[in-house]
This record gives structure tokens, sequence and C-alpha cells, in this order.
């Protein structure tokens, strides 16, 4: 274990402190919520490039990197939907999209997965604004520090852009999970034919037919 991956385990660490003061109601704790989240998301932009910059990127961190980003993302969906913030469907397909990589990963690459590409890296940073948009939101429609704050007209521009940035995690959420299927469930790493078949010769050796 070295910085890069503790730093990587601290998100699974923030998401108790994040759900928390949600579930037993806490003051201002949409507000405490969105800014633990704000620091997990933090997190996830530095891990990698922290461990790539030190010379130590593993297995073991590529691999709690995965596993921090869903389940913080997963578990932090599903509380927004348990309080009717968000719709239930937004959960259910992150979460069954989560499902069907996880296990198209374990059986392709046996726990040594490849690098995140563009498409997962902005499927997880667009859900990550998605989720402090949405605790922002509710946060100024409790009682607490945004509620009392002279700028309620900003209210019905954040949910609408909430609600739009929501939309745009989940259809990443879905792309993305098309894109690694196409890419690695073996769509496109079945063996091909050569394009130009070899005939033997009369020597015995092989040519190329053009």
């Amino acid at each position: 274990m070295n910085i890069a991956s503790w730093l990587t385990l601290s998100r699974l660490f923030l998401l108790p402190l994040a759900m928390l003061p949600v579930i037993f109601g806490w003051h201002d704790c949409w507000l405490i919520a969105a800014s633990v989240t704000t620091v997990a998301g933090l997190t996830d932009m530095f891990d990698g490039y922290l461990a790539r910059t030190i010379g130590q990127v593993s297995a073991l961190g590529a691999n709690l990197d995965l596993i921090s980003d869903k389940v913080f993302v997963g578990i932090m969906l599903a509380l927004l939907a348990w309080f009717h913030v968000i719709p239930l469907w937004a959960p259910v397909i992150v979460i069954l999209r989560e499902v069907v990589i996880s296990l198209v990963r374990i059986i392709r690459f046996h726990g040594s997965p490849p690098a995140p590409d563009v498409w997962g890296k902005t499927k997880t940073a667009v859900s990550f604004v998605a989720i402090v948009l949405a605790l922002v939101q509710q946060g100024w429609k409790t009682v607490g520090i945004l509620s009392a704050a002279k700028a309620q007209w900003l209210l019905i521009p954040v949910s609408a852009l909430t609600s739009w940035v929501m939309f745009a995690a989940v259809t990443l959420t879905v792309l993305s999970g098309v894109n690694y299927l196409v890419s690695y469930s073996g769509v496109k790493n079945k063996t091909s034919r050569p394009e130009h078949p070899q005939q033997p010769t009369h020597s015995g050796k092989h040519v190329t037919l053009r």
C-alpha cells in the first residue's frame, strides 16, 4: 500500500461521513454531504496522477480505484433516491451497469483490469458533479445555511442544471458500459484470419497471395 492507494481508499472512509448526516437529519446535513462528496471527487482526480508521478502504479491501486468509485457513487445515488431527491431509475441503471462490467472485468482480466479510458473517466467525473449538485439543491430546499442565504433565485437554475447533469451522468454510464463491452468482451478481440492467405511453393516455403 502506497500513499496513492491510501488516497484512493480514503473515498471509502469518506462515504460514511457523507451518508450519516443525511440519514440522521443533522443540521445542514445536505451541505455537509455535498462538501464530503466534493473532497471524495478531488481524491479521484489526484490519486492516479500521484501514483504515476511517484512511479507507484499497481494492480492493487487500479482495483481499489475502481471499487472506491463504484461504491461511493452507487451508494450516494441510492441515498438520494431513498430521500426522493432523484428518480429511482438513476441508481438502478448505474448499479446494474457496474455489476455487469465488474463481472466482465473479473472473467476477462482476472484482477488486472486495463487503465480507465476517457469514457470511464468522464463518466466518473460527471457522476461526482451530479451528486454534489443534487445534494446542494436539496440543501437549498431545507432549513440551513443555504436556505437562509439571500439567493433563493438561484434554486431554479440549479435545479434545472442538476437534472441535466444527472441525466448526462446516467447516459455516460450506459455509453461507457457499452464501449467497455465492445472493447473488452471479445467482440473486437476475436482472432481473425490473415488478410492475405499463404500458399506453399514448390520449394516448400510459403508465399503470401496478394
